[in-house]
């Protein structure tokens, strides 16, 4: 990267590259969209994994919460998920919490 950089900085300036570098962004953000589309209906398996989802969006874009935070946050509701779940009579009571 330290040998190519001299020359990538020579080369960014120039207008088509710049024109095309702004083309990629789009480009790139709509390819991630179509394959989390494509994902979803395996990804989200019941209402639990959709309300952690909505949850991580929400705490992502309106309180800008950093992705560790949330990370580890996702860790802790599965595993108290998990083992909320492994309670006899629990899995009845709350089956759409409970639902593989």
């Amino acid at each position: 990267m330290l040998i190519i950089l001299p020359m990538f900085e020579r080369v960014r300036t120039l207008g088509w590259i710049h024109a095309a570098m702004q083309g990629v962004g789009p480009a790139v953000s709509g390819m991630f969209a179509v394959a989390l589309v494509r994902m979803a209906p395996h990804a989200l398996p019941n209402p639990f994994a959709v309300a952690v989802l909505m949850g991580t969006l929400i705490a992502l874009l309106a309180w800008r919460i950093s992705a560790i935070k949330l990370m580890l946050t996702g860790a802790g509701l599965g595993v108290l998920r998990s083992r909320l779940c492994s309670f006899p009579g629990v899995q009845g009571t709350l089956r759409h919490i409970c639902s593989n």
